[in-house]
């Protein structure tokens, strides 16, 4: 993966904002989890205008993903990894409850997932984890309006250059399924090479492009598919690793 020297701040952000890094006694507790994945019903198409915060900060278009079975390859990846610590419990959500789940661009904000998580009642298990987006802001352009969130691909053109990037923001999160206090909560990123750390944010071939959600054909939907499960499972190993919860 290439990173632009533009990222550093971003990046350095985001580590300060998205690791939560617990002790091992906040998990001393935990025996028993559910997993509630909400991060996969849209690929956010980001054109970034080079003529800057007014048109950056219109809200990009949405492609329907949820077919792509996203947050269920999530919910089976992390069971996999932490079956050995934990016991994996199934739990029946509405997945749709926790998209429309109202969200904040300023950095480091969190989903507020209370209020779906009680609604589930008593579901027999210690914690949830629970993934779902967050907002990056900077992180395509040098416009600080330009934020990315959840799951999407972003495009940067100018007179003279054109980058495309895909990129998954999210966040991995222990939550008391008693109190519903966060015991741990973990930023989405890759593998680190040497002192940067990676958020998920990858060069993609700029014919993933497409201007509008509508445009977008079958071939570039089937690409970006392929680009970003690849995307999601190694950024879900690395942070889950992060979190000592994977080798």
């Amino acid at each position: 993966m290439h990173v632009s020297w533009k990222l550093a701040p971003v990046l350095a952000l985001a580590v300060s904002l998205l690791s939560g890094g617990a002790s091992a006694d906040d998990l001393a507790n935990v025996k028993s989890v559910a997993i509630v994945s909400a991060l996969g019903d849209c690929l956010n198409l980001r054109d970034v205008k080079p003529m800057g915060s007014l048109f950056n900060a219109v809200h990009p278009e949405c492609v329907p993903i949820e077919s792509w079975g996203i947050d269920d390859m999530i919910a089976k990846q992390i069971a996999d990894t932490v079956s050995n610590r934990f016991t994996v419990k199934p739990v029946a959500y509405d997945r749709a409850a926790f998209y429309r789940l109202p969200w904040s661009p300023i950095a480091g904000a969190q989903v507020p997932v209370e209020k779906p998580l009680r609604a589930l009642g008593n579901t027999g298990v210690d914690a949830y984890i629970v993934v779902t987006r967050m907002a990056l802001p900077n992180a395509l352009g040098d416009d600080n309006n330009t934020y990315v969130d959840g799951l999407g691909i972003g495009h940067d053109s100018s007179m003279f250059s054109q980058t495309t990037k895909m990129y998954a923001i999210y966040t991995i999160r222990f939550i008391d399924a008693r109190t519903f206090d966060t015991l741990e909560t973990e930023g989405a990123h890759l593998p680190k090479t040497g002192f940067l750390p990676r958020v998920p944010i990858v060069d993609v071939d700029d014919d993933l492009w497409s201007v509008s959600a509508k445009d977008m054909t079958d071939d570039q939907k089937a690409k970006a598919r392929a680009r970003l499960t690849a995307l999601i499972q190694e950024s879900i190993g690395s942070t889950l690793h992060y979190m000592d919860l994977a080798p």
